[in-house]
């Protein structure tokens, strides 16, 4: 039963890989070697400028040029920095979806999910237009995304809850809606399974105060 289950595991993460790689090789191999997504090239520039200013003479930027940088354009300089621009703006985003993907899969696990509702789960998550966007297109939402994932695998475990704050405190520096997304998620898992209340107060109580200080008035960071 167990190899059947780490079978399918298995095929799904190739069946995601495939669906990520799918638009990129099918762009090269029709001569299109740009980047996926009108957002990439201008997440490109920010990484490459920690300072969140792009050259008012770089002719493909048409959105604002004054961003500040996220922890995403931060781990996308280090990638470009080893594979370069175009490499990066594919592999960091499929490398997140990835992430995201092992993510989910261990909180199913950790609510000890039958092997169907584990297939069912994760066959409509890799299908779905959220995760193919966002493992293939170079943007912040996706590592935000993940950081959410994360942070909720880490607060499910008995001992590492402490650690989810430390992935959902990053979220401080994206966008007000990540948080309340967290909040979202605490409230109904403290509802669900009457676990960790107080954990899920003192961290509510954190991150929104860390939300009203860095976001006034609920201001986005980026768009």
């Amino acid at each position: 039963m167990k190899s059947k289950k780490s079978l399918f595991i298995v095929s799904i993460i190739i069946l995601a890989l495939i669906l990520l790689s799918a638009p990129h090789i099918l762009r090269t191999f029709s001569g299109n070697d740009s980047m996926i997504g009108y957002e990439a090239y201008l997440h490109s520039r920010i990484a490459d400028n920690q300072k969140g200013f792009i050259p008012f003479e770089d002719k493909f930027i048409v959105t604002k040029r004054f961003i500040r940088p996220t922890p995403y354009h931060v781990v996308l300089h280090v990638v470009q920095e080893y594979v370069g621009d175009k490499t990066a703006s594919f592999l960091l985003p499929a490398l997140i979806g990835v992430f995201s993907l092992f993510a989910l899969l261990f909180i199913l696990l950790m609510f000890k999910s039958s092997t169907i509702n584990i297939s069912l789960i994760l066959s409509g998550f890799i299908l779905s237009p959220a995760f193919l966007f966002l493992s293939s297109t170079s943007t912040p939402h996706s590592f935000a995304f993940m950081l959410i994932l994360i942070g909720a695998a880490l607060f499910m475990t008995k001992r590492a809850w402490p650690l989810a704050f430390l992935a959902w405190s990053t979220l401080l520096l994206f966008d007000f809606f990540h948080i309340l997304v967290v909040i979202a998620l605490l409230i109904s898992y403290t509802f669900i399974e009457k676990k960790k209340r107080i954990q899920s107060l003192l961290l509510t109580g954190i991150l929104l105060a860390g939300a009203f200080v860095l976001h006034p008035p609920f201001l986005t960071i980026y768009h």
